[in-house]
């Protein structure tokens, strides 16, 4: 009976949570999701962080507060520690990231090496973000989203009607088109009902 009854609790809980239309979605690749951190990893980094705080952990102003990481490499990295020390600060750190793609940078421009496009992987990176940060978003309802990814200072290739063009990074096409998908992805983050925070990359 219990279980029966935790099956229609669980199942009638997932068919009515809000779905996030972040765009087109797609099938992620081998290799480029970003795993979440063992809980034996995260449980030695705040055992290493609460043995360093002389006066001890500070008493949380929320408590459980759900903010989702995304972006590339660089969130996937942070991703541990924040996880480590969020609950002294009454946040959980949960999982929006892929690597080796950006929020909203889509396919890179071309760089070859003996022969070989070493960008050709973002063709699909767009999709994959997308799936990545709509899944977190729905699973855990953040009250924040953060946005950590280097990949938007890139040059990109973007669809004309006349075919592919790229965009060199820090050109007047480049940073319009840049700026205005930014804006877009902030905009649904902000829909959802989360505040944003879009950290800055160090030198």
């Amino acid at each position: 009976v219990c279980l029966v009854a935790a099956t229609l609790a669980v199942t009638t809980y997932e068919e009515r949570r809000a779905t996030v239309d972040l765009g087109s979605l797609g099938s992620a690749q081998a290799g480029s999701v970003c795993n979440s951190p063992l809980p034996s990893v995260v449980s030695s980094l705040r055992t290493a962080y609460l043995s360093g705080r002389s006066e001890g952990p500070s008493k949380p102003a929320a408590q459980d507060q759900s903010v989702v990481l995304a972006g590339d490499s660089t969130a996937c990295t942070l991703l541990p520690g924040l996880q480590a020390v969020g609950p002294s600060y009454g946040t959980q750190f949960q999982n929006g990231a892929v690597l080796g793609c950006g929020i909203v940078s889509g396919a890179i421009a071309p760089a070859y090496a003996a022969g070989f496009n070493l960008t050709a992987y973002t063709d699909a990176c767009q999709g994959e973000a997308n799936r990545a940060e709509s899944l977190a978003i729905e699973r855990y309802r953040p009250s924040l989203i953060v946005w950590a990814s280097t990949e938007e200072q890139s040059s990109i290739l973007v669809s004309t009607p006349q075919g592919n063009k790229i965009l060199d990074s820090g050109s007047p096409a480049w940073e319009e088109v840049m700026l205005q998908r930014m804006k877009t992805r902030v905009d649904r983050f902000l829909a959802t009902g989360a505040r944003v925070i879009l950290l800055l990359e160090p030198p």
